[in-house]
């Protein structure tokens, strides 16, 4: 997987379809129409004051790519990927990890199964225990 980093602090979720589709951020951009950086009225949808991006611009983009996001999981609602081992019988599973970083401001990240890759940083080492994870979404590739 090519490693990319998010050049800004709206760009998490799209850096990390990008590195999961072997694509770069220009054709995810070109794919939604913008760039995620129009200014819009801050809000609890938009927490920085930007455009952002879609849960639907991000699923249509992995569909493009034949990916699509599998059963969303929440550790408050049962399965917590930290503490908790789960049998999948996909081959290289990957999920996308939406997480709160501080309160209010969520940030995604993807999970390899052994290691967390996150578009803020993607050379440094951490782990799912550095993070309050939100939910987890398992990213599966359509053969």
């Amino acid at each position: 997987m090519k490693l990319i980093k998010q050049p800004n602090g709206w760009t998490c979720a799209a850096a990390c379809v990008c590195m999961l589709t072997g694509t770069e951020l220009e054709d995810f951009y070109q794919f939604c129409g913008h760039d995620g950086s129009e200014p819009v009225p801050v809000s609890v949808k938009h927490s920085i004051g930007v455009r952002c991006f879609t849960l639907q611009e991000l699923a249509g983009y992995l569909l493009k790519h034949n990916m699509f996001f599998g059963w969303c999981f929440n550790p408050e609602a049962g399965f917590d990927p930290r503490t908790m081992t789960m049998k999948v019988d996909v081959e290289h599973m990957v999920a996308f990890v939406t997480a709160e970083v501080r309160p209010g401001l969520h940030h995604q990240l993807l999970w390899d199964g052994t290691r967390i890759i996150d578009p803020y940083c993607p050379e440094k080492q951490v782990s799912l225990s550095d993070y309050s994870i939100i939910d987890w979404w398992p990213v599966v590739r359509i053969p």
